[in-house]
């Protein structure tokens, strides 16, 4: 009897991962069909439904079928997922209290990117109301399912085009522009740009970086020191990021006429920063760099500075208004940023080839 037992609810938890990972939808195929599509008696594909109808996963309707339900009811657990930023939260006062004054708890999920795309449905196994997610970690199968299950999810990575899904963005066009601006007003026109590859899903991020270099410099524009191919990734996982901008700044060494500034984005900035200064560059007597911070401390640098938690409270603001009115059409809104004078920009020099070949 137990053996039985075990066939029909083993058979259930399957047919529950199927539905929950998007699988199964709609109108189920008939008991026979199923069962022999299945391998199983029909008698225990009737009891694995009937199973997955108690949690209100399906809805068995005499004479008409078996029903995928498109959003089942899920549990409230008075709590807000933050993938990739939970830790900082803690830090963050303002997103406290608005947490507290919704009655509601965080929780931190580390994002796994190949989890999330091979398995979709694995975000519906964490006990939340609502998702934000930061970093570049909400990706097009994860939309897709949350999307299908009715869970409110902002994201705030900004690299993505905010009228594409609930976000809230950081108004880069604006920073980028500034920025150049400043080192196009200290006579700078080789100026260069690392970053990682990125998928269609973000492309619209990198495109729109380099619309602002075309924008600010025109015919001035370098197109070879706009260089974004390199996947950091296939290094070591250590120390990935400084071997990625060691082959870029090889690449830079070997050109004809080696860049004079950089723009760069949160840790490329601090990595780029201390590759330059270890081999004998002074910054910014002669090499510049301006960047635009997100996630990092400004220390002294000239950029762009996004405040993290006006960015998260913005977002908490945004989910909440989706938890209360479900179904709730929300705009995407920028952040715009505020400008540090750092010193890390300074005239443009001649570049020294001598210091670039020991690169």
């Amino acid at each position: 009897m137990a053996g039985n037992e075990n066939i029909w609810f083993g058979l259930s938890k399957i047919l529950e991962q199927k539905i929950l990972d998007g699988e199964y939808t709609g109108r189920l195929p008939g008991i026979r069909k199923f069962s022999a599509a299945l391998g199983v008696h029909p008698v225990t594909l009737i009891k694995a439904l009937r199973n997955l109808e108690e949690k209100k996963l399906v809805v068995i309707q005499d004479r008409k079928g078996t029903f995928v339900v498109s959003s089942p009811d899920r549990q409230k657990y008075g709590t807000i997922m933050f993938v990739n930023n939970g830790a900082a939260v803690s830090q963050m006062p303002r997103v406290r209290e608005i947490l507290e004054q919704h009655h509601y708890k965080h929780l931190s999920l580390f994002f796994e990117e190949e989890q999330f795309k091979n398995n979709p449905g694995v975000i519906l196994n964490f006990p939340a109301d609502g998702f934000i997610f930061t970093l570049s970690s909400l990706c097009i199968p994860t939309v897709r399912r949350l999307t299908q299950e009715r869970i409110p999810f902002v994201s705030t990575d900004g690299w993505q085009e905010p009228s594409r899904i609930n976000s809230v963005g950081v108004d880069n066009r604006r920073a980028i522009c500034t920025m150049l601006e400043k080192l196009k007003a200290q006579g700078h026109r080789k100026v260069a740009f690392f970053n990682s590859p990125r998928s269609a899903e973000y492309q619209f991020f990198l495109d729109q970086i380099r619309e602002s270099f075309e924008k600010v410099f025109g015919e001035d524009f370098s197109p070879e020191m706009f260089m974004t191919d390199i996947n950091s990734t296939n290094f070591r996982k250590e120390d990935y990021l400084e071997q990625a901008v060691r082959a870029y700044l090889r690449r830079c060494a070997k050109m004809p006429e080696p860049p004079m500034a950089f723009l760069l984005l949160d840790q490329w900035c601090y990595v780029v920063r201390q590759i330059l200064t270890e081999t004998g560059f002074d910054i910014p007597g002669e090499l510049s760099i301006a960047g635009s911070l997100r996630y990092f401390d400004p220390e002294d640098f000239s950029a762009a500075l996004f405040d993290r938690e006006e960015i998260c409270c913005a977002a908490l603001e945004q989910l909440f208004k989706l938890l209360e009115n479900p179904g709730t059409e929300t705009i995407g809104k920028l952040i715009s940023p505020r400008f540090l004078d750092g010193n890390t920009i300074g005239p443009a020099v001649p570049p020294d080839l001598d210091k670039w070949r020991k690169l």
